[in-house]
């Protein structure tokens, strides 16, 4: 193997280590920011919004179904 093939090979590997490093840093930052940004916009401008899902009274939010039997004999056949 000559000199400048071993170069191209280490220079190579250094470049793609680099970028690995590099991007994940930038997703890092982009993912913070954009998670950052959208907190502060949906509790400054939607905080009503945002309040109006609370549970409050109710002691979960499931709604029973309507025309359901648990006869286990009955559930067993599909058709």
């Amino acid at each position: 193997m000559s000199l400048f093939e071993r170069f191209r090979d280490r220079s190579q590997a250094l470049g793609q280590g680099v970028q690995q490093v590099v991007v994940t840093v930038l997703l890092v930052l982009v993912y913070l920011v954009g998670l950052g940004v959208t907190r502060v916009l949906a509790t400054v401008f939607y905080r009503k919004g945002l309040q109006r899902f609370v549970a409050g009274d109710q002691p979960s939010y499931w709604v029973d179904a309507e025309g359901y039997e648990s006869d286990p004999t009955r559930l067993l056949k599909q058709f």
